[in-house]
């Protein structure tokens, strides 16, 4: 899919004149796709130049899909679709006012309350300079308030997070600990300290407190990870009103980390693609710092357990709640949801208005919307 504008190509050009780390990062991708490729630097460049200006793809996207390689013909149908393509999509099916009501999850969480959909038992919301709320409905002013909260209304497992955060940046675990918590770091923090260390944090300004989730058994036994692993399950509204799964995709987690995110093999996590059909993981991939491409990965590293055709656990009720979640959320047209497949039942995490585009197969990924 082609870009309808210059807009993106235009802005990816000035963030490279005018911000040395994005023109190293870039740099550095090129020379890294150069040598993996055998070409000349001269060649992957004009090679990452054709694929920004005409689809959209950054050099640092189309190097894990394998279009870097100079080798590949100018003409060729890619098979895949640059996030930039995507966004302009989304801009136009999805009101802009609207899109703050998923972004911020401290809204996000209590809309979906109000709409009795599934989601972590919310225990508290944070801002800074600003009163608090806790869920038996009382407010939170002074250090005090929040201390007395912390010390005698949390329970023994519990999540912070950014409410605007993404990528899993600065989700935490806390577990008590004597009289005061640790968090998955082994960090230890007194009820002062997690006061100081929320109303004081530099890149955020309000926060979400929350239940820590579990995995469903067969979820757990697949990856012998605890971290919360969720399938993204893409919906799409037509003119018509009717709702349609577009897409799945599952996040495997590969080690001890607590979120799955992928964030462009940053994390070590898999990516599986799901069919939508009958919930069985079709392909896995992973990307890697020894590989920059994305490879397949038939099982999972840890447990050794075959990927291919594993079945997740209550597929069913996982895309009627997208759906029934997706018409609660109009004029919002396309949500990519979140979905945690938990011992009971699935919950949602969260929504995601600008969802990546699923660019895990060729020929898979550019029949969307």
């Amino acid at each position: 899919m082609k870009l309808k504008t210059n807009n993106y190509y235009k802005r990816f050009i000035r963030y490279l004149l005018t911000e040395p780390s994005t023109f190293l990062h870039t740099f550095n991708t090129l020379r890294h796709a150069a040598r993996f490729y055998q070409h000349s630097l001269l060649k992957t460049a004009n090679r990452a130049y054709l694929l920004l200006r005409r689809y959209g793809f950054s050099p640092q996207e189309a190097y894990p899909l394998g279009l870097l390689n100079p080798t590949n013909k100018k003409n060729e149908s890619l098979g895949f679709i640059s996030k930039a393509a995507v966004l302009e999509r989304q801009h136009d099916i999805n009101p802009a006012s609207w899109c703050q009501i998923i972004k911020d999850k401290s809204i996000f969480y209590r809309y979906c309350q109000a709409l009795q959909l599934p989601i972590p038992n919310l225990y508290a919301l944070f801002f800074q300079g600003a009163s608090g709320w806790n869920n038996s409905n009382h407010i939170l002013i002074s250090k005090n308030n929040w201390c007395d909260f912390f010390n005698q209304n949390l329970p023994e497992k519990f999540i912070i997070k950014p409410a605007t955060g993404s990528h899993g940046d600065e989700v935490a675990l806390y577990i008590r600990q004597k009289n005061g918590f640790v968090n998955h770091k082994l960090q230890y923090f007194e009820s002062e300290d997690l006061y100081e260390l929320l109303q004081n944090h530099p890149a955020y300004y309000s926060f979400i407190i929350q239940e820590a989730l579990l995995n469903h058994p067969s979820l757990r036994e697949l990856s012998d990870a605890d971290g919360l692993q969720t399938v993204r399950i893409t919906t799409f509204i037509d003119p018509q009103g009717h709702c349609h799964i577009e897409h799945a995709c599952f996040k495997p987690i590969v080690g001890n980390g607590i979120i799955d995110n992928h964030n462009n093999g940053q994390y070590g996590n898999l990516l599986s693609h799901v069919n939508i059909k009958d919930g069985t993981i079709v392909k896995t991939v992973v990307t890697t710092a020894e590989h920059k491409e994305r490879q397949s990965v038939h099982q999972h590293p840890t447990t050794r357990i075959k990927l291919t055709n594993f079945q997740l656990p209550m597929w069913n009720e996982a895309c009627e709640l997208a759906v029934h979640a997706a018409k609660q959320f109009l004029p919002l047209r396309t949500i990519g949801w979140d979905i945690a497949l938990t011992p009971t039942k699935p919950v949602i995490i969260e929504g995601n208005q600008h969802w990546d585009p699923p660019n895990l197969e060729p020929h898979h990924s550019t029949n969307i919307f």
